[in-house]
Formats: C-alpha cells, structure tokens, sequence
C-alpha cells in the first residue's frame, strides 16, 4: 500500500499576502531585511501556529495515489470520497511546543473520525460521532492524527477542525466524568457554541510581541 502526503497547505493565502506584503515594504522603504533578526514560522506541521491544528497538519492519503483524482475534493479542499476500500487519510497534528494536551476535534458531514497516535497512546474521552466531537488526550513528544476511515459521499466530511490545547500539556489530567460539553472543555482552545475563536494561537502571538523579532518568515 502506498502513501501520499503533502502539507494541507490551507495557509497558502496568508503567507503570499504576507510575502507580496514584506516585497513592497521593503522596496517602498528600501529596508534591507536580511540586516535584522529573522523569527522562523514553518507553515508545515510543526509551527504550532493556529488555534485549528489542521490549518497547519500534514495530509496523507493512504491508499494508491493513482486512483485519487482533483474531482475527490471538493472546492475548499476537503474530499468528498475515498477511492477503493481499506484506503483512510489522516491529518497530522505534529509535535510542537503547544500540541500535546487535550484537542477537541469537530467536524460537519457524515463519516468516521478517530483521534489516534503512533503507538495508540491517545486517550479518547468522548467520541460522539452523532454530534461530531471527539476529546482526546496526547502526551508530550507524540502527533496525533485526525484520521478518516470513511465518507459518506453525499455528506462529505468537511470543515474539520482540531482545536489545540491553550498551552503546553494542557487539559492533561481531564477525564471522561469532567464537563466536555462545546466551549467548556478545561485547557481546550474549542470556542463556545456559535462562535468561531480566533485564527492564532495565543501563545504565537505572545512570542510575536514579545522584544523585536524584526520579519517574520513563512516557510513551506
């Protein structure tokens, strides 16, 4: 069985705004860049940069790469069916300061979500495929994934998010008995009901204000 993985890349738009934007600056002014202090943010999926891990997660279709064709997503990039049976994708929420602790993973559409780590060392709290929830736990050091076994092509899943923890090992000590219901999950960056939560980690922006990191840098 072969695999196919490729950065989610649903960033894209910001970083070449972000590039078009430093160019001009930097012509405008005649600011000469590489004469400051750089702060490094990787778009793949370490940077830990968003609340929604995925905006940010590696994609792997694992499956034979040749059946998978651009009519299998949709507009927005979500794909809408898997091409032969056995085969699953997953998103990688890679190790990175911020991403170990409780994730809340919500989604629209009809199919079968897991959260899983090598190893199956994920705890699961709640798996409410209903409802479309899933509360899980990682510990430091270990990627957990957002895999897809199944889509129901005439609901496809789409809009997943994976609401990272607020801080590092954060929500790690919840259980199933505590409150897990939409936006009151302890350490969970998971906005309350009707709400959409900010695009940024918090932490990232803190890091972002803290002294002068001069440009910021996206790399792909």
């Amino acid at each position: 069985m072969n695999a196919l993985s490729f950065s989610s890349g649903r960033c894209a738009p910001l970083w070449a705004s972000l590039l078009a934007l430093a160019t001009f600056v930097q012509g405008a002014l005649a600011i000469n860049f590489d004469e400051l202090p750089t702060m490094q943010l990787h778009t793949g999926s370490t940077s830990g940069l968003y609340t929604d891990g995925i905006r940010d997660s590696s994609f792997t279709l694992w499956g034979d790469p040749n059946n998978f064709a651009s009519s299998d997503l949709d507009a927005n990039g979500w794909t809408i069916r898997l091409p032969d049976v056995g085969d699953k994708i997953w998103y990688a929420i890679e190790d990175c300061p911020e991403v170990y602790g409780v994730h809340v993973i919500t989604w629209e559409g009809t199919g079968t979500i897991a959260a899983k780590t090598p190893g199956n060392q994920e705890v699961v709290l709640l798996s409410d495929q209903v409802n479309r929830r899933i509360v899980a736990l990682n510990p430091e050091g270990v990627e957990l994934r957002v895999e897809i076994t199944s889509i129901d092509e005439n609901d496809h899943l789409r809009n997943i998010r994976c609401w990272r923890p607020a801080s590092a090992g954060a929500g790690s000590s919840l259980t199933s008995n505590d409150d897990l219901s939409v936006g009151n999950v302890a350490g969970s960056l998971e906005p309350a009901s009707g709400q959409t939560g900010p695009l940024f980690h918090p932490v990232r922006l803190q890091q972002l204000g803290e002294g002068n990191p001069g440009p910021i840098r996206f790399m792909g």
